[in-house]
């Protein structure tokens, strides 16, 4: 079983699937790529959540851990190709492969609340 305090007390077995969502979004591939719902389950512990899909928390563990970020570039001493080259490549990049992403759980969001209308505007407006 892993130890409450979690890899580096960023992520415990305690904490709700959602709270690790909302203070690590880069997280979320990794909570979806195991089933771990973080919206309309989210305000689950992990490790009771893992327990219900059959997931070793410490997997999840492990894997939250790695979405943490290593050291910055150093944006100060670029060069401006290089600075330009390095936002395209991280930033643009991203969002190219996160906004259709987006839409699908847009979509999902305004399906769940039907007569929302600000849900809905946003659905619509998410349509990539």
């Amino acid at each position: 079983m892993p130890k409450e305090e979690g890899i580096k007390s960023e992520f415990t077995i305690s904490q709700s699937i959602a709270e690790i969502a909302k203070t690590h979004p880069e997280t979320l591939r990794v909570l979806e790529s195991f089933g771990l719902d973080y919206c309309y389950g989210g305000r689950r512990p992990l490790v009771k959540a893992c327990e219900e899909l059959g997931v070793d928390p410490q997997l999840v563990l492990d894997a939250l851990l790695v979405t943490q970020k290593g050291s910055e570039p150093e944006w100060a001493s670029m060069g401006l190709v290089e600075l330009v080259d390095q936002i395209e490549a991280t930033h643009h990049a991203y969002l190219h492969t996160e906004l259709s992403r987006l839409g699908a759980l847009a979509e999902m969001v305004a399906a769940k609340h039907p007569s929302s209308t600000i849900v809905n505007s946003v659905s619509r407006t998410a349509d990539f």
